[in-house]
């Protein structure tokens, strides 16, 4: 339970250190965005699917022990078009690493309703570019 509290915490600082020690490729299939980023004292290596406007990944505590899951659905956004600078809401659930089968998604817990900056999913933009980012166009609901 006392991971889950220090994620609450981590994700409430995720705006503020979207752009900190970060590096984000679009997979393969062109339809998701790979994302790792240091967030405090964590590396958050996730995944957003820009189909269904999913979250999901897992982070890695500096202090060591197994990885906490994290899973998180886009519910809304403050409608801003332009969504690098969108704050979108999410409703994020946790879990455990499973360590028997049967694993049951009813081991995940609602963790918290979290607004990121749409930002946070891009790379950052090229200074002095008026250009909209292809990126931006493909989070584009």
């Amino acid at each position: 339970m006392l991971r889950f509290a220090v994620l609450i915490a981590g994700m409430l600082v995720l705006p503020a250190l979207s752009h900190a020690m970060s590096g984000m490729q679009m997979a393969r299939d062109g339809h998701r965005v790979m994302i790792s980023k240091d967030v405090g004292d964590e590396r958050w290596a996730i995944i957003y699917d820009m189909d269904d406007h999913t979250a999901m990944g897992n982070v890695f505590f500096q202090s060591g022990g197994p990885p906490a899951f994290v899973w998180c659905m886009e519910t809304g956004d403050d409608g801003n078009p332009d969504r690098r600078h969108a704050e979108m809401r999410f409703a994020c659930y946790g879990a455990d690493p499973c360590s028997v089968e049967p694993c049951s998604s009813e081991e995940w817990r609602f963790i918290d309703d979290v607004m990121l900056p749409g930002g946070f999913f891009m790379p950052p933009q090229m200074s002095g570019s008026g250009m909209m980012s292809p990126m931006n166009s493909m989070l584009t609901r």
